[in-house]
């Protein structure tokens, strides 16, 4: 079991489903009073997945494409451009749907937010549906991890043009944080293999 519920199997036919509901069964859930940020969301997205795909970035807009998603990971070997969008409120959620405007950009979106914020039966079943939960690690500490209620079925494939825009951005943001990290004697905090 890899950190924050990412299955690397996820592609099998087989279905560990006891070993699932165990593992869910140790995770707490937030407290009632529990008030999660965006940040938070979009940390826990960055520290889960950052590893798995060449290029990741948070708050990233395409080049002159006016949107701006909450988290992104590309893949050239996958030929995969994931999208989460972040919610932490009812409000939020019911006035935004900026998100059909994504699904061009990706080949697999998904939600993040707590139960309360979203219900899996709102989105188009293509539609990832992850929630946080605070795990208990063996030192007694609690950290935020996630679970796919719903996993992601890939949407299609990207057209050039959103593919180059993706591209782009990345181009420009790498550049962008180069330069001022070079000017500030610091290491870019972007990461490119």
């Amino acid at each position: 079991m890899a950190t924050g519920g990412i299955n690397r199997g996820a592609t099998t036919a087989r279905v560990d489903t006891a070993g699932r509901e165990a593992r869910l069964n140790r995770l707490g859930p937030f407290e009632e009073n529990t008030i999660i940020s965006h940040r938070q969301l979009v940390d826990l997205a960055l520290q889960t997945l950052r590893h798995r795909y060449d290029l990741v970035a948070t708050e990233f807009p395409p080049y002159k494409q006016g949107v701006v998603f909450d988290f992104i990971g590309f893949s050239r070997l996958r030929k995969e451009i994931r999208i989460i969008e972040c919610k932490t409120n009812r409000a939020d959620f019911l006035a935004d749907d900026k998100w059909k405007g994504y699904m061009p950009y990706c080949t697999h979106l998904a939600f993040l937010g707590p139960k309360e914020v979203f219900f899996k039966e709102e989105l188009p079943k293509e539609i990832g549906v992850i929630r946080p939960r605070l795990a208990k690690l063996r030192n007694g500490t609690l950290k935020m991890q996630w679970y796919y209620e719903r996993g992601c079925k890939r949407l299609g494939n990207v057209s050039a043009n959103e593919y180059l825009a993706i591209l782009e951005g990345f181009a420009g943001q790498y550049a962008l944080c180069s330069w001022n990290c070079q000017k500030r004697g610091q290491k870019p905090r972007y990461r490119y293999d």
